[in-house]
């Protein structure tokens, strides 16, 4: 094969820098013939800067190099760089180039024009030029009055600055954690704030939905759902319904019972299900109030009673000594002492009365709950005596007397006002909050976790509950945090920046699980725990009395309702 046609043929994988074989071959050359200290870089930083060569030209210099290697080892920088001068002088003639020192390769043929410039002595005269420009400078701001170093020093106070202010947050950040420090970063933002205050227009359209279904025989049995959408639909006036009813708020839901199955992979399963035979919260009251022997415990109230009786009897007796009499009457207390270390509020062989305090809540008057002697209540409450909670049939009968009223009379929230902090989905929060809408409630409910999808979740549920002059209120909030702010914008009385609104209810949700910490395990999550269920909640009060005072709001007192499902035992648990 010719060797045109191989160089052709080679033409195409050539990379455009030399192998391996003839690189060997150069840095064999100038690590023998070259004198120490001018390496391959020196030999390259001659060409490119007296002779002006690029990348490709220097390799083609290099290879012509290996045709007139020196006989020895050249003694000296300057009688390398002669050697190098001498090549390229020879390279420019193989390759019909004219080259002059100080200026890049011309074209076949050509010559050099202009003067040309060593690139050193470029840089020297570009050195010179920049001096001259900083003299000129400092002269000009000598006459302004100005000192250059200026900004050096105000860089010097700022670096000087954020140095102290990272050491302090990183002080901080060791002493309380990371878990702490994010826990109480602010979200809250008014201007985030999403509110709902459409039932009108969504118990229309519920309302519609009930007529054609009517219509087209699709609704064939009235239950308790349809009866609550019924209650909620807009009055007679409007010209909907042709049997008129009244828009009344209130809450309409299933009494349930627990159920536990066993599945065949022995999972249990635990879930709510609807009662057989209780439709209505009385006969839900009235099954709680029947009792079952199995939970039976001892009645504090009739044991006392059952002491009072055989004492009237020896009192009343004439021949008992006085000696004897004191004893008995000291036994006596002693025993009463024994099961009631407090002392006891009971009205004597008279009518149970309770303190009427809200009965503007509930107008309708109910009979009070007849107990069974030998049963206790599935629902019942007790009171501690000495280090044991014991069942009490007084306080048992008014918790279900109330219970009875509530279902008789519904209780109703219009006018009211409530804060839910952190309510979750498919939480005892959520539940509370269909109560309150469906009464007639303005709602305020906070969430660590804005989002749109978090707001369509709220929207769903006030379009579902949501009665007459109810309200639902959605902002971003961490209880972590700006509890000051939230106040503030809720007793604000510039309606464009805040509600104007006075708070009736609080129940504070906002909680963070610290399971397994003991007192040796303590760490910036229970720090923040311990802010968030307690420093906050109280200082959440505290903001909420301070806006009454200056409001001289003081006729109508903010009730705070604290849930009672701690998360590690009792509150505080090893803090």
């Amino acid at each position: 094969m010719p060797l045109g046609e191989l160089g052709s043929a080679l033409q195409s994988s050539y990379s455009g820098t030399m192998g391996k074989h003839t690189s060997a071959l150069v840095s064999r050359l100038t690590g023998s013939k070259m004198p120490g200290g001018f390496g391959m870089s020196g030999v390259k930083s001659h060409l490119s800067k007296s002779w002006g060569l690029g990348p490709g030209r220097t390799e083609g210099v290099l290879l012509m190099a290996l045709t007139m290697e020196p006989p020895k080892r050249l003694g000296s920088e300057g009688d390398a760089k002669s050697y190098l001068d001498s090549v390229v002088q020879a390279y420019g003639q193989h390759s019909v180039l004219a080259l002059s020192q100080g200026g890049p390769a011309g074209a076949a043929g050509g010559s050099a024009g202009g003067a040309m410039i060593n690139s050193e002595e470029f840089e020297k005269f570009q050195q010179s030029q920049d001096a001259f420009v900083s003299q000129q400078l400092e002269v000009l701001l000598r006459y302004l009055k100005r000192d250059s170093r200026d900004g050096y020093r105000l860089h010097d106070l700022k670096h000087a600055d954020y140095m102290r202010v990272q050491d302090e947050l990183d002080g901080i950040q060791k002493e309380h954690g990371e878990n702490y420090l994010k826990g109480i970063q602010p979200v809250f933002d008014p201007l985030k704030a999403r509110h709902f205050d459409s039932a009108w227009n969504w118990v229309r359209q519920t309302a519609l939905e009930m007529f054609f279904d009517i219509i087209y025989g699709r609704l064939k049995t009235v239950d308790r759902d349809i009866t609550a959408k019924q209650r909620r639909a807009i009055p007679s006036r409007e010209g909907v319904w042709t049997d008129a009813f009244e828009q009344l708020p209130g809450s309409f839901t299933f009494p349930t019972a627990p159920k536990t199955t066993v599945t065949l992979k022995c999972e249990i399963v635990y879930e709510e299900v609807n009662r057989v035979g209780v439709s209505r919260l009385e006969r839900y009251v009235a099954e709680m109030a029947a009792g079952s022997k199995i939970t039976a415990e001892m009645n504090l109230d009739k044991v006392q009673e059952s002491i009072q009786n055989p004492y009237k009897l020896v009192k009343s007796q004439p021949t008992i000594a006085k000696s004897q009499m004191a004893a008995i009457r000291s036994l006596y207390g002693e025993v009463v002492k024994g099961l009631s270390p407090h002392e006891r509020n009971r009205a004597a062989n008279g009518p149970r009365s309770r303190r009427p305090s809200s009965q503007f809540l509930r107008p309708v008057q109910v009979e009070p709950t007849a107990l069974s002697g030998d049963k206790t209540p599935l629902l019942h409450l007790k009171r501690k005596v000495g280090s044991n909670w014991v069942y009490s049939s007084k306080v048992t009968t008014l918790y279900l007397d109330v219970l009875t009223e509530i279902a008789s009379a519904r209780t109703t929230f219009e006018h009211k006002n409530a804060l839910l902090t952190r309510v979750g989905k498919a939480s005892i929060g959520v539940e509370i909050l269909k109560g309150l809408l469906s009464g007639g409630a303005h709602v305020i409910v906070t969430t660590s976790r804005y989002s749109p999808r978090t707001v369509e979740y709220y929207q769903a549920i006030y379009q579902e509950v949501g009665s007459r002059g109810s309200r639902l209120t959605v902002v971003p909030f961490n209880q972590g945090s700006q509890a000051r702010s939230l106040v503030d914008y809720i007793y604000s009385t510039d309606k464009d920046k805040g509600l104007a609104m006075d708070l009736d209810y609080i129940l504070p949700f906002a909680a963070i699980p610290e399971n397994g910490r003991e007192i040796d395990g303590l760490d910036d999550r229970s720090e923040l725990a311990h802010r968030v269920m307690l420093t906050n909640l109280l200082r959440l009060m505290g903001e909420v009395k301070k806006k009454k005072h200056a409001l001289k709001l003081v006729t109508r007192p903010t009730q705070v309702v604290l849930p009672l499902s701690p998360n590690h035992g009792n509150f505080g648990n090893g803090l």
